[in-house]
């Protein structure tokens, strides 16, 4: 039997419409399997999934629950994130529901760790990460993982969400979008922050604290408390507590160690101690290097004055020695001689 060229082409043409077929399948497929378009949250610089989906019925709400909180949360802490859309006139049995979020700071970066749980994956574009349903479905809760930026202060993070609706026809029309947004405040909202104190009276950066005059080697002991102030505050990390300055030889460092941590609403106690050596007015100065942010490092300014000891002298008469306060009785003489000794 002849076979005509038109009979032989007609099985490849059918092998192409087939490959057709199954690649414009694939690609639906792969497409459906996608993240929720970005963009579309309704945060700043962001429009809403209104901007496709419209013409439906009733009001969507679009909640966001986290797991051992409601409104704060800690730096490093992971928590579990519910995401629900609902609308009284879309039931799940029949339509679908899909969402897009995002998690931000005040200068609207992405912050903190998003780990898509079932039904969710991320997504980032234009440098923030979002996350939003892998298909629209009639499943209207999603369940996923937010950690919490290690730092320990971060300030306000407000997670932005976009829920939708849908007829499930597949198209944009006879749907129903709703925006919602929560802000989370950090619970530690307090950054680390030095003071200093000296039996109970306040010593601020780059102030003086005087000694007063003391004999010539002899020591005297001042405690000073250094204080992380706030009870919420992240911790406060001491690097170095130093002496330096004319006369530092004279001032030591009774505190071992010089590197310690802080934790807020606290305070760790250093004694310096005074040994002038000789006499006149001395000076050093105490230097604490921490991780204060905007007082490091912290210096304090001491005085103190050395004097040499009072004189000290001894008097006799006929070999007999007469402390401070004694009695010594003349009789009936005018005159007796006397010796006065100076021993220092």
């Amino acid at each position: 039997m002849d076979i005509t060229k038109e009979q032989s082409i007609l099985p490849m043409k059918r092998f192409f419409t087939l490959l057709f077929v199954a690649i414009s399948t694939l690609m639906l497929f792969l497409a459906s399997s996608s993240s929720a378009p970005t963009g579309n949250t309704g945060a700043p610089g962001n429009s809403t999934c209104g901007n496709c989906h419209g013409g439906g019925s009733g009001t969507t709400n679009t909640t966001i629950s986290f797991s051992g909180t409601t409104n704060t949360y800690k730096s490093d802490s992971t928590y579990t994130v519910t995401v629900d859309v609902s609308n009284a006139n879309y039931v799940s049995r029949t339509n679908k529901f899909g969402f897009s979020l995002l998690a931000l700071n005040s200068s609207n970066s992405s912050v903190g760790t998003i780990t898509a749980g079932t039904g969710s994956s991320t997504n980032v574009s234009g440098g923030l990460t979002y996350l939003g349903h892998v298909t629209a479905s009639n499943t209207k809760i999603w369940t996923f993982t937010w950690k919490a930026p290690s730092t320990a202060y971060t300030g306000a993070i407000t997670f932005y969400i976009c829920g939708n609706a849908t007829d499930g026809t597949g198209g944009t029309g006879g749907d129903q979008p709703g925006t919602y947004n929560i802000t989370l405040t950090n619970a530690n909202p307090t950054i680390q922050d030095i003071h200093v104190k000296q039996a109970g009276a306040n010593y601020v950066n780059t102030s003086t604290f005087n000694y007063g005059t003391i004999t010539n080697n002899t020591n005297l002991d001042k405690v000073f408390a250094i204080q992380n102030v706030g009870a919420n505050a992240a911790t406060l990390s001491v690097s170095s507590v130093s002496l330096s300055g004319p006369n530092a030889a004279e001032f030591s460092i009774q505190t071992t160690p010089t590197v310690f941590n802080v934790n807020g609403g606290d305070s760790n106690n250093v004694t310096v101690r005074f040994t002038p050596t000789s006499a006149g007015a001395k000076s050093a100065t105490l230097t604490i290097t921490s991780n204060d942010p905007d007082e490091n490092p912290y210096t304090i300014t001491l005085n103190g004055t050395g004097q040499l000891p009072p004189p000290k002298i001894s008097i006799t008469q006929a070999g007999i020695n007469y402390n401070t306060g004694g009695t010594f009785n003349y009789g009936n003489k005018k005159s007796i001689p006397i010796t006065i000794r100076f021993l220092s």
